[in-house]
């Protein structure tokens, strides 16, 4: 038992034990509700169960998805008894709605939280040396080949800041090492963000699989040149 706690909580034995319960504490809460909004990855554990009591309910459900949409056979069943999906990218949509047979969805257009403040950032033409990319530190970010990059072709007035923090902190920060142009930043509030921002000159976004994401809405806000692999909504 190495692991977190919540590993466990999906074995045989609790499934017994926990499930009954956990479908009746669903139950529950749906039947109190007027409709059920669902923010949540297509496969996300529990969508099955809280769209079939919605269904048997009489309640309807909104979707909005998060992630991208990959689905290499067809399109689980019960996803054709959500009334409205919401998506922030035709690809994404394309990926269900092509499998389900179905037209229930609509576009919404992504925003920053900080597009007022990103929107006054002056637009400024000078040499492209600083560099930033915004994410979560985890595998699919792909920081490790974005770093292994920019240590080979980087010049020397050029500059890496990565933001962001999670399980891949450490490892990240070993093989920066003692690179002076690459500086890991961790976690920074808004207001920090905003300085980064106005002081960059482009964002670069590496990652293998996203839903948006929302770093490039903040980017266009901020007026900056955009890098970015093929995920997500960025092709759009």
């Amino acid at each position: 038992r190495k692991e977190p706690l919540f590993f466990y909580v999906n074995n045989k034995v609790n499934s017994r034990l926990i499930k009954p319960r956990e479908n009746k504490i669903l139950r529950e809460i749906i039947q109190k509700y007027d409709l059920i909004f669902i923010i949540a990855h297509l496969q996300t554990l529990r969508t099955k169960e809280i769209i079939n009591f919605s269904r048997e309910l009489n309640k309807p459900v909104v979707f909005r998805t998060t992630g991208e949409i990959e689905l290499s056979g067809g399109a689980p069943a019960y996803l054709k008894d959500v009334n409205l999906f919401l998506h922030h990218s035709l690809i994404n949509a394309h990926n269900l709605h092509n499998k389900l047979k179905t037209d229930n969805y609509t576009i919404i257009d992504q925003n920053s939280y900080m597009e007022p403040e990103l929107l006054k950032i002056p637009v400024v033409k000078r040499k492209v040396i600083r560099f930033v990319a915004i994410a979560r530190l985890a595998p699919e970010k792909n920081l490790f080949n974005l770093i292994s990059f920019f240590k080979e072709y980087c010049e020397e007035d050029d500059e890496l800041l990565i933001v962001g923090t999670g399980k891949l902190f450490s490892e990240l920060s070993s093989i920066i090492g003692k690179t002076p142009n690459i500086k890991l930043m961790g976690h920074l509030s808004l207001k920090e963000l905003k300085r980064i921002y106005t002081n960059c000159e482009c964002a670069v976004i590496p990652a293998y699989t996203e839903a948006g994401p929302l770093v490039g809405i903040d980017a266009m806000a901020a007026g900056k040149i955009i890098l970015s692999t093929k995920a997500g909504a960025m092709p759009e």
